[in-house]
């Protein structure tokens, strides 16, 4: 029996007990936000090209500029699951619901933000209960590859969804190829907080990109530690540097043509 036909019947076998009622019980993880209501993050936009946001306060589209500045500010969380190829739970997710300001100016109220390819949410759900085993960045990425897994079987388009835990982040790429959007996004993995969001896309022959990376957060941990002055500043010592050098060879010189003149 191939892979195909496999698929096919265990799909049939659930369709058969969830329509008898029976349900099959196992369980199932909670992932909740590492952060509060009230907790904000802002961030900046590197590069809009063809990019708009809806605004829903004046019911209008409005273009994203370089330089603009987007902020999240987290009003309330909710749950929601997470299904896997039959329909059944894979696990909960808790979603921020936020407002979002473009440039100081409220846009959007008590939005929930979840998991779309094409954008992201700021806060991402990581934290789990003292005694879990489960860990969300190595988990959602296993229940993504249960979705690909089956569309290659059955052939129908599902993005390619992959994550990328290094020691103090997460990467998350995304293609697809079918709806021609690339994304790839940073988080900090201890806080489930977006650092850096990067969406290429075609529509309709136009090419969408928007490219924003965090620029001020009330999560602390989130950030990307400041360097000390001296080393934000090197340039400054290389140049420091360089004039000592200059300055010393030429005393050297100096005092060389000074004996030859005895």
């Amino acid at each position: 029996m191939n892979l195909k036909k496999k698929a096919v019947y265990i799909l049939i076998i659930f369709s058969i007990l969830a329509s008898l009622g029976i349900q099959v019980v196992y369980a199932i993880p909670t992932f909740m936000l590492s952060v509060d209501e009230g907790d904000w993050a802002e961030y900046e936009v590197e590069t809009a090209q063809n990019y708009t946001m809806y605004n829903e306060i004046n019911e209008t589209y409005i273009k994203i500029r370089n330089g603009d500045k987007i902020k999240y500010v987290i009003k309330g969380k909710v749950y929601s699951a997470f299904r896997g190829p039959t329909g059944g739970e894979l696990c909960i997710l808790q979603y921020p619901i936020c407002d979002i300001y473009v440039n100081n100016n409220k846009i959007i109220e008590n939005e929930i933000l979840t998991l779309k390819k094409e954008s992201l949410p700021p806060f991402l759900p990581i934290k789990t209960k003292r005694d879990s085993y489960y860990y969300f960045w190595v988990d959602i990425d296993r229940y993504y590859q249960y979705w690909e897994n089956l569309s290659r079987i059955l052939d129908f388009p599902y993005p390619n969804y992959t994550f990328i835990v290094e020691k103090d982040i997460v990467t998350v790429k995304i293609e697809d190829k079918y709806d021609k959007i690339n994304v790839t996004a940073i988080y900090d993995k201890d806080t489930g907080v977006l650092r850096d969001f990067h969406l290429r896309k075609v529509k309709d022959e136009d090419y969408i990109e928007f490219h924003m990376i965090i620029n001020d957060t009330n999560i602390e941990k989130a950030l990307l530690p400041t360097p000390p002055w001296y080393v934000e500043y090197w340039y400054l010592w290389v140049l420091a540097t360089l004039i000592v050098v200059f300055a010393v060879i030429k005393i050297k010189h100096r005092s060389r043509k000074k004996l030859k003149s005895y």
